[in-house]
């Protein structure tokens, strides 16, 4: 049988003005918490030693990989199956910002671009394409031995007896050829430096419409296909190992001493050189501003409130409180 006290707990937790009990509480607790300095809720050592255990590695193995991994899955299925253009979702002011800011980039840092173009994969990939390109050219449109001009001439010009001239013609080509294939790939040796120097100066010497029209072209072709096609054909495990991948690289960080004693002494140094100040101001310093909706909030959070105060160990607190309460009454 609950005591009188026990009912009137019940009845301010559960009863039907708690929840309206509950919103007013939210309100008046989140507008004493921007009046109170910053120093008067959170220590520093308690946060540092928090962020600690949010970033440490058997967190991020154990706890974060799994859940960005199962979101991550879920986010690639939806994404998946969305045949909207990306652009479809944002209004033409956000469009417009995008653009702004893509097309003011600055260009491809020079020494970046230095050890690109310096790489042997890809000078070899531009040698190939150029030959390739010329050699094309070279039996298409040379005059003496494509098929549309000295041997079709030959054979409009001596129609009866040009056998043996274009034998004469197919034994020079040979030759021709067999001088022309070093001297081509001499040429293109020093082509394809001149021809990646220009790229470089190009891309990386500051040229705007360059650059802005890369952007332009680029951000377009992104904002206007499906977000399905944009998606393509990842595969949950590729995704799954790029998480890994990000997790690996934070718990390596964590794992780093010098990093972490200079995380420590950010995180303290904040809280010390802002601890007599309202946590309002400190918020606006960094133009945050808070304005909840506290109707909305009370909404949803008072189911997840009451259901952790139904919860045994915490009705056994309040029974313990009650009883401690009765005791000393």
């Amino acid at each position: 049988m609950p005591t009188s006290l026990d009912a009137r707990i019940d009845d301010a937790l559960f009863g039907p003005r708690a929840r309206t009990e509950w919103r007013g509480t939210l309100e008046t607790t989140v507008k004493a918490a921007l009046d109170a300095p910053l120093g008067s809720l959170v220590d520093g050592d308690a946060l540092a030693d928090f962020v600690e255990l949010v970033v440490e590695r058997a967190f991020l193995t154990d706890t974060v990989k799994p859940v960005a991994t199962a979101l991550a899955r879920f986010l690639l299925a939806e994404a998946q199956r969305d045949g909207r253009p990306l652009a479809s979702y944002l209004s033409t002011e956000t469009r417009d910002a995008v653009t702004a800011f893509a097309v003011s980039a600055k260009p491809v840092p020079a020494a970046l671009l230095e050890a690109l173009l310096a790489e042997k994969g890809v000078r070899a990939f531009v040698e190939g394409f150029l030959f390739d390109a010329m050699q094309e050219f070279y039996e298409r449109a040379n005059p003496f031995f494509a098929d549309s001009g000295l041997p079709a001439m030959v054979k409009k010009m001596i129609p009866i007896g040009s056998g043996a001239v274009l034998k004469a013609l197919d034994v020079l080509r040979d030759e021709f050829e067999k001088r022309l294939e070093p001297e081509l790939k001499k040429f293109l040796g020093g082509f394809t430096g001149r021809a990646l120097g220009s790229l470089k100066v190009g891309v990386g010497g500051g040229s705007r419409e360059l650059a802005e029209g890369l952007a332009s072209t680029v951000l377009g072709f992104v904002l206007n296909r499906p977000v399905s096609e944009l998606a393509g054909e990842m595969q949950p495990e590729r995704m799954d190992s790029a998480v890994a991948m990000v997790i690996a690289i934070l718990a390596d960080l964590d794992d780093d001493e010098t990093f972490r004693a200079r995380r420590r002494e950010i995180v303290k140094g904040f809280l010390t050189a802002n601890a007599s100040t309202p946590v309002r101001d400190v918020l606006a310093h960094h133009h945050v501003r808070i304005a909840p909706n506290f109707d909305a909030l009370a909404d949803a959070t008072y189911p997840l409130v009451s259901g952790i105060v139904r919860l045994a160990p915490v009705r056994s607190w309040f029974a313990s409180f009650a009883e401690t309460v009765r005791t000393e009454a």
